[in-house]
Formats: structure tokens, sequence, C-alpha cells
């Protein structure tokens, strides 16, 4: 597809000046994406996720003070807030200078992952660049039983003669337990095998946090925190805004019920779209 090593020494990135990457490979291009516009989110917006901020960014800040720190797995049901807490989490170190040094040494590289057979090459070049603490952040990663790619992530994780660079960290997001996805048509001969097999991967991710559906009286109390940031931002009056914000309560409630079993997820992202229609005047 093309020689990496050219392709690193003419379009490798900027990281001086550029905290956040997108590897892209699309169409036989290849390049790095400089992100200028970051997509932040607020801790304080992640209701009943504080658990999962506090596991996750105590491993980042270990990870920064040069201790030893581990590969993260953050798996569980879609919208959940998994790839959110992850942006919470490292937001706080991209988005504003720090008094601690090895804090703005951090930088993010984002893969897709279909792109994954391209990272020893990439650690290659990583591992190098002691200045800074690499991040490798790939959303939604689910392989199938017979699927080969995960191998090459599998032993540069952990098993090759190799030591593991010790500037790079890998978050993942999977809404499997255990990443690979399991062969039901798989015969009882060779099931102990491919379990040993998908537990092998999965434990190169030492930090595994779980993400789990929400109760309706939480969906409900992520849809009112929504209307209460809408409110305050929009209302001068901080008198009107607790009646306000029950009056459309009393009013969407049912309705958001309604949406939310209408798609079959009760989540997080599901509160927040329905609110966004809401706000498009798409629900009244």
């Amino acid at each position: 597809m093309y020689h990496f090593q050219e392709f690193w020494q003419t379009r490798k990135p900027d990281f001086q000046s550029c905290k956040v990457v997108v590897f892209r490979n699309i169409l036989q291009c290849v390049y790095f994406h400089e992100v200028t516009q970051y997509d932040i989110v607020s801790p304080d917006d992640l209701l009943g996720l504080q658990t999962q901020i506090q596991l996750l960014d105590s491993n980042t800040k270990a990870f920064l003070s040069g201790k030893k720190a581990s590969n993260a797995l953050l798996w569980g049901a879609r919208g959940c807030g998994k790839s959110s807490v992850v942006k919470a989490v490292l937001g706080k170190y991209i988005r504003q200078d720090s008094e601690i040094k090895s804090e703005n040494a951090l930088r993010i590289i984002e893969i897709d992952s279909k792109d994954i057979g391209v990272l020893p090459l990439l650690l290659d070049y990583l591992r190098n660049l002691r200045e800074y603490f690499f991040i490798i952040f790939c959303d939604d990663l689910t392989f199938h039983n017979n699927e080969m790619s995960y191998r090459s992530l599998k032993s540069i994780l952990e098993g090759s003669f190799e030591a593991k660079p010790q500037n790079v960290l890998f978050y993942v997001t999977s809404n499997l337990r255990h990443i690979i996805q399991e062969d039901e048509q798989i015969n009882a001969l060779h099931a102990q095998d491919s379990i040993h097999e998908i537990l092998s991967f999965s434990d190169r991710f030492p930090l595994s946090i779980g993400f789990y559906p929400i109760s309706q009286n939480e969906y409900l109390a992520i849809l009112r925190s929504l209307i209460q940031t809408h409110i305050s931002q929009n209302t001068p009056n901080a008198c009107d805004r607790e009646s306000q914000i029950d009056d459309i309560m009393d009013t969407l409630r049912q309705k958001a019920i309604n949406f939310a079993t209408q798609i079959g997820n009760r989540s997080p992202r599901t509160a927040k779209d329905f609110f966004t229609f809401y706000c498009n005047q798409i629900f009244q």
C-alpha cells in the first residue's frame, strides 16, 4: 500500500503544535489529520458515570507521571457514554496548558479499527519520541472470531520479545466485553480453545471499565439535566427556571419514555437525541 518509513518522514504530524491527530486511510489516501476543533465533553454532563471517569483519569494521571499504567477497555451497551468518558478525561489535558509539564506532553492518535494493522509500524516510531506520551484511541473495536487482524495488535500489546514502549497506551471502546465476537457455530471440541483465545486478547487490557443500561429514572434525570442546562443558558430570570423545567418535564416525560422504547435503547445518548429533537420542534 505504501512505504511507511517514507510516509512517516514526509507526513508525520507536527506534535509540537498539535495534540490530537486522526489516522486516515481512505481510498488509498493515507495521512494524519491534525485536529484543531475538539469535541470536548464536560465530566459534569456525564451523570452517573463518575466511577468510570475516576478510574480512567487515575490511570491517565499515572501514565503522565511516568508510573506504570494500563491499556484500557471501555465496554458496554451502545450509547452508554464510553467514548464520551474518554473525551471527558483526555479533554482536560489537551484543552489548555497545565502547570504540570508532563500533562502538556500528552498526544492522542485516533485510529479506525480497520487500520490497526499499521500499529506495529507506528509504534516503532512513537517509542523514539520520548518527549511525548501517546494514547492511541480506537472507538468501537470489535472482531469476529474468524478474523486474524487482531493478532497483530495482541502481540504488540504483550507477548513480543520487544518491550512495550513506555510512552504509549491504548484506550479502546467496544460493545463487547471481550472485544471478539464469539462464533455460535463453533463445535464443542474447539469451544474451550476459542474461549481461551478470546480471553487472552481482552486480558491485554487490564483496565476493563464496564458501562451498563440505565434505569428509567436515571434516563429521565439525564433528560432533566439537559433541560436545566438549556433553560439556564436561555432564561435570565433564575426565579422562573425551576417552574419552566418542571413544566417541560411534565410535557416530555411520557414522550421521552416512548422514544426510548421505540428505538430499543434507554441511554444517555438516547436522552440527548430526544432533547435535540425537542429543541428542533420535532417533538412538541
